[in-house]
């Protein structure tokens, strides 16, 4: 550069459009394919962006599965990758009482990369916030990976902004994901961005942007003819304040051709007014190219006005040159100056170097603990039996059953099968009216037992998360969830809810898993509750029996558990 000789950064360049048309994206995508730092849109509508929208309908069939477009849009994007056939092949003749979720459920061996990225979103959606929802679908499931090799290196922006906006909105209430999809979908999120020369990138932006910006190096690429920019208002305003509706050319009053040829000559010199701001943020070299129709007039386009400028100047030499792949151009003559770049130029991000602490290895940890949670205890937890049901069928029926018991225990009467539909849903669905029936039948028939009402009062406690040393197991920390507990000034009972379809007929027959389970649960309230009775028992729900344990069988078998 004349006057402070060193090496071009991108920082220099600004390339200025007059507004955000195809060519605009279309800079910034060639940029971004190179591989040269830009900044991106100056302005983004993040709702808009292709992959946003993939995102959005992901995170809506995490909130209701039962959303069968966002779950069709969500398989057809880069996140699953599904193809037009796979679709139809999931989607036709599955009947109108069959969701897309419980169709697509019935291809686990056809698809299962992609059920179980749903079935982990799906298992997730309650427990995490949004913004850490969407850094998973990105990272751990490699949906921004997908997105970026499907849409090209130009949806960054719109993933990194959808990432701001989830922060932000977490700092203005509490964090779930219904509610940050109607804060997102209530309002056109539109971001601004300051293009700030520091941060060493090419700045793409529109000329009215640009006002107070200044470059090394300016290129204004779009410079042509602008087609539909005719102004479709039916109204007219007038010069002494009203208004006129449009009439037709052959009918047009003398008040509107007026106020047409005033509109005319407003818009010719903001025109001009854009060129000199355009013109004007060039410090150095300013580059002057026309993509399009440049028209025939002289003063048609920003081109041609530039141009003629330059071939009727007196004082600025111009020569013509023939462009390969281009046509004739028209260049300044300039006696750049021929002396070596400053000895001290060198890249801004040359000195920066990353602390000694980011380039070592973490140490590795010493006298950790291990920690084990009590379903993995080992040992058998099913009661042998001629129930003939299927381990998944048993599965679902354990989450269903314990789920319901959870929280209708606090719902009204009249709201329970209601209550009960809203919550079994996602991996709890039932796969019929039946099952639903049979699992809501079994929860409030345990619900509506007046032996059994004192488990479910409201000074008791549900899911109670306990984690604590267990001296049988070696002070291993033990992690685990106590389905109830019932606390009173001389007695803590711990009671483990359990679905099986048969029961065995004798405590000391219950299965080793599951007295494990229990001997550990006990341990850990017994430092809680030290001054208490500590007692444990089993609810069997297909019964309604509560069967109380025997402290000596639950700590024999915890003192059976494999420690290694």
């Amino acid at each position: 550069l004349p006057g402070k000789n060193r090496a071009i950064r991108a920082s220099d360049f600004l390339i200025l459009v007059q507004g955000r048309q195809p060519i605009f994206h279309n800079i910034i995508k060639e940029l971004k394919a190179r591989e040269l730092p830009v900044a991106g849109a100056d302005r983004l509508n993040v709702g808009q962006e292709l992959a946003v929208r993939d995102l959005l309908s992901l995170l809506k069939f995490a909130d209701l599965p039962e959303d069968d477009l966002s779950l069709a849009e969500a398989l057809r994007s880069p996140l699953l990758g599904f193809s037009e056939d796979d679709l139809f092949r999931v989607a036709h003749g599955r009947g109108d009482k069959v969701t897309l979720w419980q169709s697509l459920r019935r291809f686990e061996d056809t698809y299962p990369a992609q059920l179980a990225l749903l079935w982990d979103v799906l298992n997730q959606a309650d427990f995490l916030r949004p913004f850490e929802l969407i850094e998973r679908i990105l990272t751990r499931h490699k949906g921004r990976e997908n997105i970026l090799t499907r849409l090209g290196l130009e949806a960054e922006d719109g993933i990194d902004e959808l990432l701001s906006q989830a922060m932000r909105y977490e700092q203005l209430e509490a964090p779930s994901l219904p509610r940050f999809l109607n804060w997102f979908a209530a309002g056109k999120v539109e971001i601004k961005r300051e293009m700030d020369a520091a941060a060493g990138q090419i700045r793409v932006m529109t000329v009215h942007g640009s006002k107070g910006l200044e470059a090394p190096i300016v290129i204004l690429p779009d410079t042509e003819v602008r087609k539909g920019n005719r102004d479709s208002s039916q109204i007219i305003a007038l010069d002494d304040g009203g208004f006129l509706w449009k009439s037709p050319k052959e009918m047009m009053p003398a008040a509107q051709m007026e106020a047409a040829t005033a509109a005319k000559d407003f818009a010719d010199q903001e025109r001009m007014r854009l060129l000199y701001v355009a013109l004007t943020r060039a410090e150095q070299w300013l580059v002057v190219a026309g993509a399009g129709d440049a028209g025939k007039e002289p003063t048609s386009s920003w081109y041609n006005l530039v141009c003629n400028a330059m071939e009727q100047s007196d004082w600025m030499p111009v020569e013509q040159t023939e462009v390969a792949g281009v046509g004739v151009c028209s260049t300044v003559v300039h006696n750049w100056s021929e002396e070596k770049m400053n000895a001290d130029s060198k890249d801004l991000k040359a000195d920066r170097k990353l602390p000694d602490w980011a380039c070592s290895i973490a140490p590795t940890l010493t006298n950790t603990k291990s920690t084990f949670s009590p379903s993995g205890m080992g040992g058998a937890k099913v009661v042998l039996g001629g129930d003939g049901v299927d381990s998944d069928t048993a599965l679902r029926k354990g989450r269903q059953v314990h789920l319901l018991l959870e929280n209708l225990a606090k719902a009204k009467i009249g709201n329970r099968e209601a209550s009960a539909r809203r919550l079994l849903v996602g991996h709890c669905l039932p796969v019929d009216d039946g099952e639903f029936e049979a699992v809501l039948a079994e929860a409030v028939s345990v619900l509506d037992d007046p032996d059994l009402a004192y488990l479910f009062a409201r000074e008791t406690l549900a899911e109670v998360a306990v984690s604590a040393e267990i001296p049988e197991m070696d002070n291993a920390v033990m992690d685990g969830i106590i389905d109830r507990l019932v606390v009173t000034p001389d007695r803590a009972l711990i009671v483990d809810f359990k679905t099986n379809f048969v029961v065995p007929d004798a405590p000391e027959k219950t299965p080793d898993g599951i007295l494990r389970q229990l001997g550990a649960y006990r341990s850990a309230m017994l430092q809680i509750y030290p001054d208490r009775v500590v007692d444990v028992a089993i609810l069997w729900t297909a019964t309604r029996e509560l069967m109380v344990i025997d402290h000596d069988i639950v700590m024999d078998a915890l003192q059976t558990t494999p420690t290694s």
